[in-house]
């Protein structure tokens, strides 16, 4: 994969998960705005490591998992 079908294939996963990730993590947090920052922090996290190692078989788990800690 090139780096830019990995940006699109980034771009597709985080429109189809970016709901489910907040709503998940405000629920934990308690904190809609904190919520949205763990989950883009996540964001920035897969774009560097997604290039490295490709996008994992579960990405929404991943992000859940990176947001969380």
């Amino acid at each position: 994969m090139t780096a830019t079908d990995i940006h699109r294939a980034i771009d597709a996963v985080w429109r189809i998960e970016q709901a489910k990730l907040i709503a998940g993590l405000a629920r934990i947090e308690r904190d809609v705005g904190l919520a949205e920052e763990l989950a883009q922090d996540a964001l920035v996290t897969a774009l560097q490591r997604w290039r490295e190692t490709g996008i994992p078989d579960k990405p929404g788990a991943w992000l859940m998992a990176t947001a969380k800690h």
